[in-house]
């Protein structure tokens, strides 16, 4: 029997780490989107949830939930705490999708709108990026200095690669699987999600942004450690810089021989 080529497969990812209290309402939101994704057409789902060394009873807890469903789940453990980074490379190498969705555990951003992101790959987009920092998204109850945080690097990814992006920092993202076998990355923390889009971005590939609302997150605590990040980004960016300065360099050397 040939497979039917009219069914899209979707491969969404899902990296946790210690998630206890909010599995419960992941498994809700995900079912509502996962709906409302079917009535548009036909669409193949995979779930692949990272337990990125949990403590707490967050893979008992994806087992009860997501284990044996309708949607098939895959549930990889890493025996100790990695990275959403590395969580994400995980997931990457045991994605079956043709398109691949990475998102929060902590419905920080509504899985609702993976419909309507998905509709502008559809459209031609090979990434597409939810986007708070958009003018038409919005922010809800989240700290100033995440926001301060996040907006002034989208300014300064911009300036170093000219591009025109309002987030970078955003896990909500869907893939073409073509950009996560073709685009690599090294950052195992919260870095990674910034250096997958420079990387997609220099590789030539279409990047679209999604308005959407980003809102504090209900259960348990956030793991970002914001100096810790913040000197990732510095180093990365500086590494950009130089990249580009080096490159600079070998177009006037050239120019000048000829």
């Amino acid at each position: 029997m040939q497979n039917d080529t009219s069914i899209i497969r979707i491969s969404v990812i899902v990296p946790c780490f210690n998630e206890e209290e909010g599995i419960a309402q992941l498994s809700t939101k995900l079912n509502t989107a996962f709906h409302r994704l079917r009535e548009k057409q036909a669409y193949k789902i995979e779930l692949v949830f990272v337990d990125d060394g949990s403590s707490d009873s967050t893979a008992a807890l994806l087992g009860e939930f997501f284990d044996g469903k309708e949607i098939p789940a895959k549930i990889i453990r890493h025996a100790t705490n990695q990275g959403i980074g590395a969580a994400q490379r995980t997931a990457f190498q045991a994605v079956t999708g043709d398109y691949v969705v990475t998102m929060d555990s902590d419905c920080t951003y509504d899985p609702i709108e993976i419909p309507n992101m998905f509709s502008l790959i559809e459209s031609g987009a090979d990434v597409v990026v939810a986007s708070p920092y958009h003018p038409e998204g919005r922010v809800w109850n989240v700290p100033r200095y995440r926001l301060f945080l996040s907006q002034n690097l989208s300014r300064i990814y911009n300036w170093v690669l000219e591009a025109n992006l309002y987030t970078y920092t955003s896990l909500f993202r869907v893939y073409r699987r073509e950009v996560i076998e073709k685009v690599s990355f090294s950052a195992d923390g919260f870095l990674s999600t910034a250096e997958i889009l420079v990387n997609a971005i220099s590789a030539g590939f279409k990047i679209q942004e999604y308005p959407v609302q980003l809102c504090l997150r209900r259960y348990g605590i956030s793991k970002i450690k914001i100096a810790q990040v913040i000197l990732e980004h510095i180093k990365f960016i500086s590494r950009l810089l130089l990249e580009r300065t080096n490159i600079l360099k070998r177009s006037c050397c050239y120019g000048t021989e000829n």
